[in-house]
């Protein structure tokens, strides 16, 4: 072997071991724990950070010092432009959210229905992985009254979102906070009608009739001379009482970061914002509240992912998602099994771009439940949305009608097809076809 050809191989041999002994270290740090934080009735088009022009969920401050909210947490998580609740009920939302899994899946159809003993809640999986685990949750005594306390070590209800809150900073105070591995729920149950109260509806609500006193009741909003007047009022509550459950949040969001600052305990947390469920507001035939239509007022909810030190992905995701899928997303983020059973899927593949993994949209699936069984299922991507029921099957085109108010199922038959047997089977996704453009069809 000549000199030259014997350098070449050594200087060949030398890259090889550079190459395959200093492999690029993942970015960033994992996160060690994990904060939970849902909202029940907050809708994604009522939140400040998803566009809706009232600082609902942004604080106010004079200084430039970035501010602990819900809107700050967008800023610098991954936004889930388009997040559908499982259905429209804040307790099988959260069963959804737990498990992994659909309604009809996991079992809770209504408050208090035990979850199937197939599936497995969150904190199931993170105890058994060493997390310590907690749940406060505030307002809502029947949360935690079908198994949703399963897997925690220490669970409680308070009358109001303070009271969980206060408990929830008295469990944290007797964690090992440096270095122990903690998962910790809150949730938020103080967001429901009338909104009245202490809410700080005050600051939106324009002048009004003292005579007119105000009632939650589809006769009164759907006056035909005072209906639009007092739709805003009911706005003005429900915006205030957004406004309200911000400003706790953004107090247990502070105490969480400056009161273990030291632990690094809000740096090393991923924290998760997951509204279960919207409400109407009298904006389709005087109807209010939750549980009573598949529509975008009771389903569309904001989902935000906070972690700066992990996330390499991408930061606002416009594909339709679900609470089921942010369930199976926090096992992975974690390192732990699947669910079992469940639709969910991880979304880790668009919050972290480190790992290249497969991710293919599909639509998001939502469920109406009445008097304990199935009563409608949703079916719903960027363009289409179908819904079926006893009467039939509905379909509306978002691209024409972003409220969904036009059934335009006789308008296109052949989508409606691929749509009503996607909406029989869970698994069953439509294919990614468009119909024949129709500039004529106007809705």
């Amino acid at each position: 072997m000549m000199p030259s050809d014997r350098y070449l191989l050594a200087l060949l041999c030398a890259l090889l071991c550079f190459c395959t002994g200093c492999r690029r270290e993942r970015p960033g740090t994992p996160p060690r724990c994990l904060l939970l934080l849902t909202v029940e009735g907050l809708r994604a088009d009522h939140v400040t950070a998803y566009g809706y022009p009232r600082q609902t969920t942004r604080v106010r401050k004079e200084s430039s010092e970035l501010v602990l909210d819900i809107d700050s947490l967008a800023q610098t998580g991954v936004v889930f432009h388009n997040a559908y609740a499982p259905t429209p009920e804040a307790y099988a939302s959260l069963a959804s959210l737990q498990s992994g899994a659909l309604a009809s899946e996991h079992g809770a159809l209504t408050a208090g229905q035990p979850l199937s003993g197939e599936v497995f809640t969150l904190a199931e999986d993170f105890a058994r992985a060493g997390f310590a685990t907690a749940a406060f949750v505030g307002g809502d005594k029947e949360i935690l009254a079908g198994g949703l306390d399963r897997g925690f070590d220490q669970s409680a209800v308070f009358d109001s979102d303070l009271e969980a809150l206060k408990a929830a900073m008295a469990w944290l105070r007797g964690q090992d906070t440096r270095a122990g591995q903690l998962f910790l729920w809150m949730h938020f149950g103080d967001l429901r009608q009338p909104f009245g109260g202490d809410s700080l509806a005050d600051q939106y609500t324009a002048p009004v009739d003292p005579l007119d006193e105000f009632q939650l009741s589809s006769d009164w909003l759907a006056d035909p001379e005072r209906g639009a007047a007092r739709q805003r009022q009911l706005i003005d509550r429900y915006d205030g009482a957004i406004a309200r459950s911000t400003l706790l949040l953004h107090a247990f969001l502070e105490n969480y970061r400056f009161g273990f600052l030291e632990q690094e305990l809000f740096d090393d947390s991923l924290i998760v914002i997951c509204g279960t469920n919207g409400l109407e507001l009298a904006e389709r035939e005087g109807r209010f509240g939750a549980g009573q239509a598949l529509v975008d007022e009771t389903l569309r909810v904001p989902l935000v992912f906070c972690h700066p030190p992990s996330l390499t992905g991408r930061r606002i995701f416009l594909e339709p998602v679900t609470p089921a899928d942010a369930g199976a997303t926090l096992r992975d983020w974690f390192g732990l099994e699947p669910p079992a059973l469940g639709s969910g899927r991880s979304l880790l593949a668009i919050c972290d771009s480190f790992i290249k993994r497969e991710f293919s949209s599909r639509p998001a699936r939502s469920e109406l439940v009445a008097e304990g069984a199935l009563e409608a299922r949703s079916l719903r991507d960027r363009r289409w949305r179908a819904t079926s029921h006893g009467a039939g099957t509905a379909l509306f085109d978002l691209a024409r009608d972003g409220r969904g108010q036009v059934d335009v199922a006789e308008r296109y038959p052949e989508v409606l097809e691929l749509w009503s047997e996607a909406l029989e089977l869970p698994s069953r996704e439509p294919p990614s076809r468009e119909p024949p453009s129709k500039e004529e069809d106007q809705p």
